[in-house]
């Protein structure tokens, strides 16, 4: 588990990729609100989840909220967001820092 800092700092780490897990499928219903998750890979046995300042997990619950995150906080290289519940999108990685 890390908070987001600890989590854009293993983002920076040579060989670290983000993945983002559908938890709850987008329900069109309800306006295709759903449950996603991310997570800091480094390999099999290395895997963090983001979890908010309470160490509670960090879910997000609008595909737009899961891009917006992704894109800006993140900075992401690029955004896939799974759409079926256990889906999991692999290999984004943090955009390179130029300056």
């Amino acid at each position: 588990m890390l908070r987001e800092a600890e989590f854009i700092a293993e983002l920076d780490k040579p060989g670290t990729w983000v993945e983002i897990e559908c938890l709850t499928a987008p329900d069109p219903k309800r306006r295709h609100r759903g449950e996603w998750m991310f997570f800091a890979v480094r390999g099999p046995d290395e895997r963090y989840s983001l979890v908010t300042a309470r160490a509670d997990d960090r879910i997000i619950q609008t595909m737009e909220g899961v891009v917006s995150f992704a894109a800006t906080k993140l900075e992401l290289d690029q955004v896939t967001v799974p759409l079926l519940a256990g889906g999991i999108a692999t290999g984004m990685r943090r955009r390179p820092r130029t300056g």
